[in-house]
């Protein structure tokens, strides 16, 4: 697990140690949440950059005001990497402070295993794309201002071989993006089924969040203010966003 980036230039926090880091610092950064589908076509992701940059991330920046908006990312391939890069991009031609903050529920080599799964179904698949994803996964870690790790202490090397581990702790990435971004960003096509630790599931939870199970919410780590609004932009990525 010391895998999780091997050459990054800080040395990564547990979850529990960031979220309270966050309660000390003034004024509070504004938190920015990014989730989404591993799998986007080149045509959905024009889309969906199209529409940060023209409707969304105003908004957002609106919302923000002057204060620091932190990224928040899970640093997987598709959605993950175009919210990442497009908001950074658009943040620094606004000469707006950002930081982008990758929270890591798996190290990086177990997360590409994962999204090879499904990758393979695809028709331009090789092993050319897949050594491809690698480097730009890594890049994307290294490129961090802050690395947070969402593996409980202790997590023994085995349990990555754990199909149920590794779905929970997708969910515990869920938890923390539905429960404690004051906007959230979810790239969803309307017709995706709920699957446990995926973006349908990250939307559900931030709509009700009373159903977020207690093996992975992050509440007790950092209580939400019950006076804080909860943003969340839903974008479709062969339609129009809106926001609920």
């Amino acid at each position: 697990m010391d895998s999780i980036s091997a050459t990054h230039r800080r040395q990564p926090a547990p979850l529990e140690r960031w979220l309270r880091g966050l309660q000390v610092v003034s004024p509070p950064p504004f938190l920015l949440g990014g989730t989404g589908h591993l799998i986007l076509s080149p045509a959905e992701e024009r889309r969906v950059a199209d529409a940060l940059r023209e409707r969304i991330l105003p908004q957002v920046l609106a919302l923000a005001g002057a204060r620091e908006l932190r990224l928040l990312t899970g640093l997987a391939p598709g959605a993950d990497h175009v919210f990442t890069s497009v908001a950074a991009g658009w943040l620094q031609a606004h000469r707006h402070p950002y930081r982008v903050v990758g929270l890591l529920p798996l190290p990086v080599d177990v997360m590409l295993d994962d999204w090879a799964e499904k990758a393979r179904t695809q028709p331009d698949y090789s092993t050319t794309t897949h050594e491809r994803q690698r480097q730009r996964m890594q890049e994307e870690v290294d490129a961090c201002d802050e690395i947070v790790h969402l593996l409980p202490p202790g997590t023994a090397p085995e349990s990555l071989l754990s199909e149920p581990f590794r779905q929970l702790q997708y969910r515990r990435l869920a938890a923390c993006l539905a429960e404690q971004s004051d906007a959230l960003i979810a790239i969803l096509r309307d017709s995706s089924a709920t699957q446990p630790g995926g973006t349908a599931e990250v939307v559900s939870w931030r709509r009700e969040p009373q159903r977020i199970p207690a093996d992975v919410t992050t509440l007790p780590l950092r209580q939400r203010d019950p006076q804080r609004h909860l943003h969340l932009f839903v974008v479709a990525p062969d339609e129009a966003a809106h926001h609920g």
